[in-house]
């Protein structure tokens, strides 16, 4: 065998060693490369701003301390750096052939070679051997090669070891993370059994973390939900996704140690793991929340109905007063003196108001209380339906309305006409000198449409963004731009009930933009 065919065995005997630490195992290649290279001095220097720190030594003479510091520049140790391979000299009795600087000469240095050891990208230091005894030649090239190869091994453990720590660090990172979650955190292998439970998942389920480590998930889950729940994970294991929500059609519900059940919300991620998949869930129980969800629907369903029979009730009154006063105004107006025809004037306007604003509440009350399920709707044909319904108000304002195409959303057609019929009634009513020029577009995100309607009207501050949509809110005077101020409310509701959201973009003189979110329905 070739002595560098040996030398290699050496350093992969050295480097493989699974009993030796890493410090141990740079100490016997220095010892080696001494050895190999003929030389007394090995160390490992790591460069910190100009300077070099010895951060490993050894050798038969070892003159050079661990901690040491000396000057980078201007050393054969700065031409290698520079260089980014090995720099060596051999002063062979002749003076003139060694570097003059006061570092050789202290250390009385006739023989030196070293290499640049880098760490990923970085330039961590050298790696370097001298002797204050000269060799009897220069170095060889698989001397030059080997010494490269213990730099390689030496840049690339320093990186692996980086990288462990930046794990360990990780973990014990996301270890905390996970003690201080005040979710329940989870996680089951492929078999399904509990391999993390985290101290939010012990406050919510009333199990310690030793007694549920290695159970069956079942154990947390009701009877009805195990066996579908079983199913999810197998089907999600094969799926190309890595995390979603579990149960986005139907409510999901733990089962604590004392037997109660409880409705939760949760997600699950999958991560492969050299030992299998691992599933890791991430659940909240939603007992408060459900029950204040629930509490506010049932009181605002009473509001609703309430709402409903109020101004449903005061129709026929209101009728009753409406038809009087209008026979009085008829029967009575100049027979009377001046104030009698302007008081009565007053109460046929209040009583056209009040019937004005009843037939507004009632429309409002009922969004909420219809059921007809959403079907694929065409706003193309909407729109048209609208400004059919709007035509006398287009001439009458010289407006015009404009369009791109419109896609088909999932809706109720009723409400979305009511929908457009307030925005666009709007757009005509709050218009400034100029005729109005309305236009309505679409723009599709994943499966929804943003759909945005704008005008040239008059706007508005935008610092009253937050009052228009709130019912009987009016920016403008009622003899200016008459009203009940429940149109953009009504709008609002509409939208919600559709499960989509409603803003506007305005300035005053420069016109308005709403926008409204639906559900794609092609």
């Amino acid at each position: 065998m070739s002595s560098y065919a040996a030398a290699l065995r050496e350093l992969y005997e050295i480097t493989a060693d699974r009993d030796l630490e890493f410090s141990a195992k740079l100490r016997a290649l220095l010892r080696m490369g001494c050895r190999r290279l003929g030389l007394d001095m090995g160390f490992l220097a790591r460069i910190r701003g100009g300077r070099c720190e010895i951060v490993a030594a050894d050798g038969a003479e070892t003159v050079v301390e661990e901690g040491s510091l000396y000057a980078l520049e201007g050393t054969i140790s700065h031409e290698a750096v520079q260089a980014g391979e090995p720099v060596h000299f051999t002063r062979a009795g002749d003076p003139r052939s060694s570097p003059r600087h006061p570092s050789y000469d202290a250390s009385r240095m006739a023989a030196y070679i070293g290499a640049p050891v880098v760490v990923g990208s970085e330039d961590f230091g050298l790696l370097e051997f001298s002797s204050s005894r000269a060799r009897p030649g220069p170095f060889t090239e698989t001397e030059r090669d080997l010494v490269t190869l213990m730099a390689h091994w030496i840049g690339g453990e320093l990186q692996r070891r980086r990288a462990e720590d930046a794990l360990r660090a990780s973990e014990a990172k996301f270890a905390g993370i996970l003690e201080v979650a005040v979710d329940a955190i989870i996680s089951v292998d492929e078999e399904q059994r509990i391999v993390l439970f985290n101290r939010g998942a012990e406050g919510t389920f009333g199990y310690s973390s030793e007694e549920i480590m290695g159970q069956p998930l079942d154990v947390l889950l009701s009877e009805g939900a195990r066996s579908a729940h079983r199913n999810h994970i197998r089907e999600f294991a094969g799926s190309p996704v890595s995390s979603r929500r579990m149960a986005e059609r139907q409510e999901i519900s733990g089962r604590r140690k004392d037997g109660e059940e409880f409705p939760a919300e949760a997600s699950i991620s999958k991560l492969d793991t050299p030992d299998g998949k691992l599933f890791t869930v991430v659940l909240q129980d939603i007992t408060a929340s459900k029950r204040a969800h629930d509490e506010l629907a049932r009181s605002n369903a009473e509001l609703e109905q309430f709402a409903y029979v109020a101004s449903h009730d005061l129709q026929e009154p209101l009728r009753m007063v409406a038809s009087y006063t209008q026979l009085l105004a008829r029967r009575y107006r100049g027979k009377l003196d001046e104030d009698a025809d302007e008081f009565i004037g007053y109460a046929v306007d209040g009583v056209n108001r009040m019937r004005e604003l009843i037939n507004d509440l009632l429309l409002y009350s009922r969004v909420g209380m219809q059921v007809e399920e959403f079907v694929p709707t065409d706003l193309e044909r909407v729109v048209k339906d609208t400004l059919a319904d709007l035509e006398l108000t287009l001439e009458e304002t010289d407006g015009v309305v404009t369009s791109d195409p419109l896609p088909v959303v999932l809706g109720d057609e009723g409400q979305l006409l009511q929908l457009f019929q307030n925005l666009i009634a709007n757009a005509l009513k709050f218009r400034g000198d100029d005729s109005p020029r309305v236009h309505i577009s679409a723009q599709r995100s994943g499966k929804e449409w943003t759909v945005s309607i704008r005008d040239n009207g008059i706007g508005f501050d935008p610092e009253h963004l937050d009052r228009v949509f709130v019912i009987f809110q009016r920016l403008h005077n009622r003899r200016e731009y008459p009203g009940t101020g429940i149109g953009l409310s009504l709008a609002k509701k509409v939208v919600e009930r559709h499960s989509g959201r409603i803003w506007a973009e305005s300035e005053p003189g420069r016109g308005s933009t709403f926008s409204f979110t639906l559900r794609d329905g092609g």
